[in-house]
């Protein structure tokens, strides 16, 4: 679930379009780091997450680990089906945990280039 959602939120669909992203994107930023770096990125990321969904800030009632690839989805602005939509309360929540978990990994791949 971390990569998916990771690539989602970098607004790539995997490592190849990060590397071929335009230079100083936060996709091309993070496609530069080591492999290393890119664990603690992902790892940064899984943090983040967990706690912004266990506080309510987003509703989901089905299985947690379906939870990325459909906020993968959504994120990146593939059309979700009717029943994937119908997981959250409301459309806000998706673009304010997109939102949110971008500045995570902004700063966990300043964190690391530094």
């Amino acid at each position: 679930m971390a990569t998916s959602l990771l690539f989602a939120v970098l607004g790539v669909a995997g490592e190849v379009e990060a590397q071929a992203a335009p230079d100083g994107t936060r996709a091309q930023r993070y496609s530069q780091l080591s492999r290393p770096a890119k664990r603690r990125v992902q790892k940064a990321l899984y943090e983040a997450f967990y706690p912004i969904l266990e506080t309510g800030q987003v509703t989901y009632p089905g299985p947690t680990r379906a939870i990325g690839e459909i906020l993968a989805r959504l994120i990146s602005g593939q059309l979700p089906t009717a029943a994937e939509l119908a997981v959250f309360a409301q459309g806000q929540d998706v673009t304010e945990l997109a939102g949110q978990l971008r500045v995570f990994v902004d700063a966990a791949i300043a964190d690391e280039e530094a």
